[in-house]
């Protein structure tokens, strides 16, 4: 066998530690390098945080308001099935007996809420949420008759409405429901 042969196909003696000796600082520089002198990452690199969206209380609130004015307008039963979607606990209880009410003395209500506006929001937990809101209503009761339905009352007022809104995992619903002010409004 030539021996030019065998000499290209292995690395022996010379040839060999050279190719290491050139290597080896070369790979301990670059190591010790990342390591002492820490590159600075560009800022399209790194990744961003994706805020997480605040809850949208007024729209909580304006989902619930839009519900109980279908209830109190229709007194409809299929309005009604929709009403736990939006509102829970003692908020729910209230608009029930109130729709109850107006069913026995054969009359519905008009609800108009004028102005809202939210004051404070308490967060007592990442589920419960304390609103204070001024708002202004125009109630207007009507009763149904033979020759036609009739206005028996129209109630104009201002009131400081106080809102516990509960957060069940899936969505945001009005919980409690309490008016702290309330004044008339001519």
């Amino acid at each position: 066998m030539p021996s030019s042969t065998r000499r290209t196909k292995t690395l022996h003696g010379c040839n060999g530690c050279l190719l290491w000796l050139i290597l080896l600082p070369i790979l301990a520089a670059a190591i010790v390098g990342a390591y002492f002198f820490k590159v600075a990452v560009p800022d399209y690199l790194t990744p961003t945080p994706i805020p997480t969206p605040a809850p949208d209380y007024a729209g909580t609130v304006h989902s619930y308001r839009d519900a109980e004015r279908a209830a109190r307008l229709t007194l409809s039963d299929a309005v009604m099935a929709q009403l736990p979607v939006f509102a829970s606990g003692a908020a729910l209880v209230l608009v029930e007996n109130d729709i109850q009410t107006l069913q026995n003395a054969n009359r519905y209500q008009r609800l108009t809420v004028e102005e809202f506006a939210i004051n404070q929001a308490i967060v007592d937990s990442p589920t419960v949420v304390k609103l204070l809101a001024d708002e202004t209503h125009r109630l207007q009761t009507y009763e149904r008759q033979a020759t036609g339905d009739t206005l028996v009352d129209d109630q104009h007022f201002e009131a400081q409405i106080a809102y516990q809104l509960v957060n069940d995992g899936q969505r945001w619903r009005v919980d409690q429901v309490g008016f702290a002010n309330r004044k008339e409004i001519p």
